[in-house]
C-alpha cells in the first residue's frame, strides 16, 4: 500500500500535522510519500492506493497551492478511481469561516 501524503503549510503547523498522519499511516505498514504542495505532480497521485491532503484554512478555504494541485489534477482524473482519500486542516482561530467573514474591515 503506497500513500501519499500532500500539504501545504505557511507556519508550520499543517506540516507538522502532515507528519504525524504519515507516520501514523506508516504505522500500518504502509509506505509513505510525503511531499510539501509545490513538489507534487500529477504521477505521484497515479501512483499512491491512497492520498491524503492537508492545508492550512484561509478564510474557510483551502490554500492557493493546494486547490490549484487538485484543480490541476484533473489530467489524470479517470486514473484515480478505486483511490482512498482524505484531508486534513488547520486554523489559526475561530475567524477563519463564514462567521468569522462577517466582521468590519
Amino acid at each position: 500500500m503506497n500513500i501519499l501524503v500532500v500539504y501545504d503549510s505557511k507556519t508550520g503547523n499543517t506540516e507538522k500535522m502532515a507528519k504525524a498522519v504519515a507516520k501514523g499511516a506508516q504505522e500500518t505498514g504502509a509506505k509513505i510519500v510525503l511531499k510539501r504542495a509545490e513538489n507534487v505532480k500529477n504521477q505521484d497521485f497515479e501512483d499512491a492506493d491512497g492520498i491524503l491532503m492537508g492545508s492550512p484554512t484561509y478564510f474557510g478555504q483551502m490554500s492557493a497551492k493546494l486547490k490549484h494541485i487538485i484543480d490541476d489534477s484533473i489530467g489524470v482524473h479517470t486514473r484515480l478511481t478505486g483511490k482512498v482519500g482524505g484531508a486534513f486542516t488547520s486554523s489559526g482561530g475561530t475567524a477563519t469561516g463564514p462567521a468569522g467573514m462577517r466582521r468590519t474591515w
